[in-house]
């Protein structure tokens, strides 16, 4: 199983000739459906190791806007390690065990009586919703016809796997909730991160004025991806560095130090917005 690193996310290579000790194969009903297949699942909440691999994991039946979809990659984002560890744990833990994993870039398997804007062998990719209990750490996950769109030929599985999610979040914070629109400004705290660095770009796209904070080493990519100004958060003061006020704040970060700088260079009746998790 390959693993590659993105932007603060994992994305996991799978092939259904991967060996995890054991001869097998996803059953098959007579029809051609799919009925079941490897995944991982979680049974208890906890680290990494309650992880458990199980090789016959039941496949539901499709609803009829529903897409099978044979997974080529799956990513691993914050909220996955989070509700491993219980986060959620009182809307979750009676619905134990659960399949984890909100992206997925891979082939249509099967179709749904009422979609059609995809077909059965066409590479897609797209992310669940976050409160989905059967997710896509498997080798075939369901997904709604409107959770997926066709992968571009140039991206391969594993760089699409892990652009949904994060791409998501970052557009229904700035165009949902901010709505910013051209000639804005618009500060991301944590511009190194994957929701950050989608929040640049569509920011960009859309005729914005981006600042951001990162780390040194991302510097150089986040003025490459448009951001006007990138401020190192180790060696500079924040609130000294970055001059004027914004329309908008996204804050990747959600600690009560970046929360205080943000709120404070924001403009009146602007929108700040995190990615802090309440509790569940």
């Amino acid at each position: 199983m390959g693993i590659v690193s993105m932007r603060r996310r994992i994305s996991l290579s799978l092939s259904l000739s991967d060996s995890v000790g054991w001869d097998w194969k996803s059953k098959v009903s007579q029809r051609g459906i799919v009925t079941s297949c490897r995944a991982v699942v979680l049974p208890r909440f906890g680290g990494p190791e309650v992880l458990e691999v199980r090789p016959n994991v039941e496949v539901p039946d499709l609803k009829p806007n529903e897409v099978l979809v044979r997974a080529r990659a799956v990513s691993v984002n914050p909220l996955d390690t989070r509700m491993r560890s219980g986060y959620g744990r009182s809307i979750f833990e009676p619905l134990l065990p659960l399949i984890l994993g909100r992206d997925i870039s891979g082939e249509v398997a099967a179709l749904g009586a009422s979609v059609r804007s995809l077909i059965v062998g066409q590479e897609v990719f797209g992310a669940l919703h976050p409160t989905a209990i059967r997710g896509t750490y498997a080798d075939y996950a369901i997904l709604s016809e409107d959770e997926l769109a066709p992968k571009p030929v140039a991206v391969t599985h594993v760089e699409a796997s892990a652009i949904p999610f994060a791409a998501l979040t970052a557009w229904r914070a700035i165009k949902s909730t901010a709505r910013i629109s051209e000639g804005q400004r618009l500060l991301v705290i944590g511009g190194g991160g994957a929701v950050g660095f989608a929040a640049i770009q569509l920011s960009v796209a859309a005729g914005c004025h981006v600042t951001t904070t990162c780390g040194s080493q991302s510097i150089d990519r986040l003025l490459a991806a448009g951001a006007e100004q990138a401020v190192d958060y180790t060696a500079e003061d924040l609130e000294l560095a970055i001059k004027g006020n914004f329309d908008a704040v996204l804050d990747t970060i959600g600690v009560p130090e970046t929360e205080r700088v943000g709120i404070n260079l924001l403009k009146r009746g602007g929108h700040y917005m995190t990615l802090q998790l309440l509790s569940l």
